[in-house]
């Protein structure tokens, strides 16, 4: 791109200049340039957007997209409708679509559904595909056929533009889904995938009920029936208040890493107490969400399942989200503890590193708290209208705890 992009970020007291990229794609590999606006250097309250972009004057060079600009692009799902749809476009004028860079997708999104507070605008124009109208939650069987449209016939370009004109290919994850207003607010609707061999949208909203009753905090939420077994979960946006953005920064920025890179959770402890408004109540929450994580045997917890939003003077996380089971016992979990990888070893690592999270009396009640919440796996399920016959698949799962977590004393 030759013209410079303004970089803009909501903060409580307003929409500010937070700086200036040039973003070059030359063969299809991206370089950004950044420099800070002077103004925001000088203003209380500023903050670096992205850990590889200290607050300091002078150009700031890195390879790709500052991690701050990826939080704020589409993922698998976004991607993936942004280029169907282009291509469709282009074989219905009888050009060809080109190759997409990363820097196509980031200017390419809702700037109204963009996640978190980091905006972008060329000039003094409006922002980057400004403009979206965000569907009301009545629209949802609608949607739900679109992405269903989409998954049969990539090409179909009346589906593409339907979940495009909605803002969906600014949302994150790999799943099919599309923005919503629930009452005003702006949520994100996630539905089942045509390759599903469970009900993954109903097990989701189940977790989320067992996360809540351990103690974990998560976004508001409602499973949404269609019909049969098909669901809708549809879930706030906790980046959001109003119409007020919130910073969102994911643990893959934070620790500075790319995707497809396996982290540590430990790592994220330097995090918390170099980032964390309350470093204490944030280590807390992190040992709670690994002993779950594990519990559950969510294995696909990469470091972009795990998020921060800022606060006033720093950052805390944000409620859990993509919390998934895996039937599979012999799994490996994308995130290690302290390098261990399947569930049994993550579990005996995070106990005997306890000590770098939480006290002894923490650590108990804390393990209690997911032990229970496990236990009552079955009526979460119910609750969410899970067929008897997948109950039966995740029984092993939930029935045998991590052999350490079911050998603590109340």
């Amino acid at each position: 791109m030759s013209e410079p992009i303004e970089v803009d970020l909501e903060m409580e007291s307003g929409t500010v200049n937070v700086g200036r990229a040039f973003i070059a794609a030359k063969r299809g590999v991206v370089t950004t340039n950044f420099t800070y606006a002077l103004d925001y250097l000088a203003l209380p309250g500023s903050y670096p957007i992205d850990p590889a972009l200290p607050l300091s004057g002078g150009n700031h060079a890195v390879k790709g997209l500052p991690g701050a600009f990826d939080d704020a692009s589409p993922d698998r799902w976004g991607r993936h409708i942004i280029t169907k749809r282009l291509q469709a476009e282009a074989r219905q004028f009888g050009r060809n679509a080109g190759t997409l860079t990363a820097l196509d997708f980031l200017l390419g999104v809702s700037d109204r559904t963009r996640q978190g507070a980091v905006r972008f605008r060329v000039g003094n124009g409006q922002y980057l595909s400004d403009g979206t109208d965000v569907p009301k939650l009545v629209q949802l069987p609608e949607l739900r056929q679109a992405a269903q449209d989409v998954e049969s016939d990539p090409g179909n370009l009346s589906a593409l533009k339907k979940l495009l004109d909605a803002g969906t290919g600014s949302l994150g994850g790999a799943r099919p889904k599309a923005s919503v207003q629930d009452g005003g607010r702006l949520a994100i609707a996630k539905f089942g995938h045509q390759g599903d061999h469970w009900t993954v949208i109903a097990w989701e909203a189940a977790l989320l009920r067992m996360a809540k009753a351990a103690g974990i905090s998560v976004p508001r939420h409602q499973l949404v029936p269609l019909g049969g077994t098909d669901s809708v979960l549809v879930l706030d946006r906790f980046d959001r208040d109003g119409e007020r953005r919130i910073g969102y920064s994911s643990a893959m920025t934070m620790l500075e890493l790319n995707d497809g890179a396996h982290g540590d959770y430990l790592d994220l402890l330097d995090v918390i107490d170099e980032n964390s408004e309350e470093p204490k109540a944030d280590r807390q929450e992190l040992f709670r969400r690994i002993a779950f994580n594990i519990a559950v045997n969510n294995t696909d917890d990469h470091l972009r399942n795990h998020g921060f939003l800022r606060g006033r003077s720093g950052w805390r996380f944000s409620p859990a989200f993509d919390v998934n089971p895996n039937p599979d016992l012999a799994a490996e979990r994308s995130t290690a503890v302290d390098g261990a990888t399947t569930r049994d070893d993550a579990m005996a690592a995070l106990l005997d590193s306890a000590e770098y999270f939480v006290q002894p009396s923490q650590r108990d009640t804390i393990l209690a708290s997911v032990r229970k919440a496990l236990a009552a796996w079955r009526k979460a399920a119910d609750a969410c209208g899970i067929p008897r016959t997948e109950l039966e698949l995740f029984a092993p799962l939930f029935d045998n705890p991590p052999l350490r977590l079911g050998s603590q004393t109340e």
